[in-house]
This record gives structure tokens, C-alpha cells and sequence, in this order.
């Protein structure tokens, strides 16, 4: 894969539009206590491979923003990191997008 698509496909697996028709995306994460409290978070996503007349791409930050939404249920702060890992494999698109959550505190009453 040349640097352009790798390029075109970084774009593609951080943008918010939907995945080509046909292609059912799929995506899952997981979630590690850190020391400070905080969350570390990994949602990783597929959906079929890019051709020439399909394209394809993945909603990785709603689905990092869902990740965390379930952690924490009484709000947070999300840092994503800058730049998601992308592979393609067997026919499939597969990107994953890491972050830290803070989880907000519950509201006092």
C-alpha cells in the first residue's frame, strides 16, 4: 500500500461518515483502570476493504465517545490520541483509536 492510500485511509477511518453501503462496520473496546484514576481506552473497528469503486471508513470517534459514555456514566474529559492505527487484513478495514477518560465525579445532592 503506497503512502497516499495509507494516507486517504487514516483520512477515511477518523471521519464521521458512514461506511459504504453494503459493508456492515463492526467495533468493540477495551478499557484499563490507570493509576490517576483515569481510563485508558481502545475502540477498534472493521469494516470491508477499500477498492476503487468503494470506499471505506469508520466512525472511530463516536465510537471512542460511546466507549467512554459507558466508563464513565456521570460525564468525562476525552484526550484522543492524535492519529489512529490502520491495517487492512483478509479483505477487512481494521482501524483502532486509543484515548484516556477522566470520569467526572457524580453530581452532589
Amino acid at each position: 500500500m503506497n503512502a497516499t492510500a495509507l494516507g486517504w485511509l487514516l483520512l477515511a477511518a477518523t471521519a464521521t461518515a458512514t461506511a459504504s453501503p453494503g459493508s456492515s462496520p463492526e467495533g468493540k473496546y477495551i478499557a484499563k483502570a490507570l493509576p490517576d484514576g483515569s481510563i485508558e481506552l481502545r475502540v477498534t473497528g472493521s469494516t470491508d476493504a477499500p477498492t476503487d469503486a468503494s470506499p471505506a471508513s469508520l466512525k472511530l470517534g463516536p465510537m471512542l465517545e460511546a466507549a467512554a459514555a459507558k466508563e464513565c456514566p456521570t460525564g468525562y474529559d476525552l484526550t484522543r490520541d492524535p492519529t489512529p492505527s490502520v491495517r487492512v487484513e483478509s479483505g477487512k478495514l481494521i482501524a483502532s483509536l486509543g484515548g484516556i477518560a477522566r470520569c467526572k465525579p457524580p453530581a452532589r445532592r
